[in-house]
């Protein structure tokens, strides 16, 4: 079982996921469209469509950063689900709440479950270069041991760990 401030960040990529491929309309419309869908919307789900729509009110910043960040890659290249993780994170740094090391993990925790099988390695990347930035980490990554903007060879990963029954449990609103 997640904890509820996962699947609120879950439910929050969902969302401004959503919102980017409609055309970026607000986020309440998105929200009602998905409760439309689904049913009403769930218990806790306030906190992922605020986050969602912090993430979006600073999309231009967030972007700004994160190209900033990602060394040797356009924007446009970088894919909506990596995108949209990494805006969350930001926002997410930016309201300042919640520890930076434990922001990157559980972005870093959605690349894992949402995303491509190199995403996690490059939010982490990129959210430890943001994140020493801004000033909110000092000294060695926490996930990797390295130095900022040191590159170390991937251990090699499993393309996927995860049975058909543990995505949809991450996935579906049923859960929300």
């Amino acid at each position: 079982m997640q904890r509820p401030e996962t699947k609120a960040r879950a439910r929050a990529l969902q969302i401004l996921y959503a919102w980017e491929l409609t055309g970026e309309p607000s986020i309440e419309t998105v929200v009602a469209r998905i409760s439309r869908i689904y049913g009403s919307a769930p218990e806790g789900y306030d906190r992922g469509a605020d986050l969602a729509a912090r993430a979006a009110a600073g999309r231009a910043e967030y972007d700004r950063r994160i190209a900033d960040a990602a060394e040797h890659w356009r924007l446009s290249r970088v894919a909506a689900v990596e995108r949209n993780i990494l805006r969350l994170a930001l926002a997410e740094l930016d309201e300042g709440l919640t520890p930076p090391k434990v922001v990157i993990a559980e972005a870093i925790k959605l690349a894992h479950w949402f995303a491509g099988s190199k995403a996690p390695a490059f939010v982490n990347g990129v959210l430890d270069a943001v994140a020493r930035e801004l000033g909110v980490l000092r000294g060695s990554s926490w996930s990797t041991g390295t130095i900022a903007r040191t590159r170390t060879p991937a251990a090699p990963r499993s393309t996927c760990t995860r049975s058909s029954a543990a995505w949809r449990e991450v996935a579906t609103p049923s859960t929300w």
